[in-house]
């Protein structure tokens, strides 16, 4: 009689496939169906490999706090998203938001996560917690920005601006200046035409 599967309850019959090389090739071996008896196989016969399926080679259920902590933070500060953009390693587009470890989003939530586990804190009084952490730490970063852009000046070094508007006032100071700068010349050059075409009439007239 046969070996097939018959009857669920048979001893062959798996849902699975079955990953026990050694006896599918000493199945082999016993009907002759390979030429000669491979080596290894008397090896693992003697040192029988582990058996893998009782062991958690993965977890089943993966959960990354990260994620979710960051869409949280983003949302209520979307300005952090445009720190250090063009730094590699920094993708700041909506929905594949994936920073290095020193980007401000990955300290905060790091920050975070050390106070829920650390002081058993909640997910909000953790988050009110590192935010008026990080916001004396901003504040005094500012401080220390402002006083060397106040050493830059006497230097006659141009300072760098903590906002776009002052970038911008700047920007369109500069090209009013360049447009000022081409009409004095232009008003040079008419003046100088002027002064050569007098000049050229009174020697007519003499």
């Amino acid at each position: 009689m046969g070996k097939g599967a018959i009857h669920p309850n048979g001893t062959n019959f798996r849902r699975a496939a079955r990953l026990d090389v050694v006896a599918r090739v000493r199945r082999l071996c016993e009907a002759a169906l390979l030429k000669e008896r491979p080596q290894w196989l008397e090896w693992c016969e003697r040192v029988p490999p582990l058996e893998n399926h009782n062991l958690h080679l993965q977890a089943r259920t993966v959960r990354n706090p990260y994620p979710q902590m960051v869409n949280f933070l983003l949302k209520k500060h979307p300005d952090l998203r445009f720190q250090d953009c063009y730094v590699d390693g920094n993708d700041w587009s909506a929905g594949n938001d994936a920073y290095r470890d020193d980007h401000p989003v990955m300290q905060f939530v790091a920050r975070q996560l050390d106070f829920m586990r650390s002081d058993g804190l909640s997910k909000k009084e953790a988050f009110k917690r590192t935010e008026e952490l990080f916001e004396e730490r901003r504040m005094h970063l500012e401080r220390e920005q402002k006083v060397m852009m106040a050493m830059a000046l006497g230097s006659g070094v141009s300072p760098m601006f903590t906002t776009g508007r002052a970038y911008l006032q700047q920007e369109e100071a500069r090209a009013e200046l360049a447009h000022l700068n081409v009409i004095r010349r232009q008003l040079r050059e008419r003046r100088v035409r002027a002064e050569e075409q007098q000049q050229q009439q009174q020697q007519q007239q003499q």
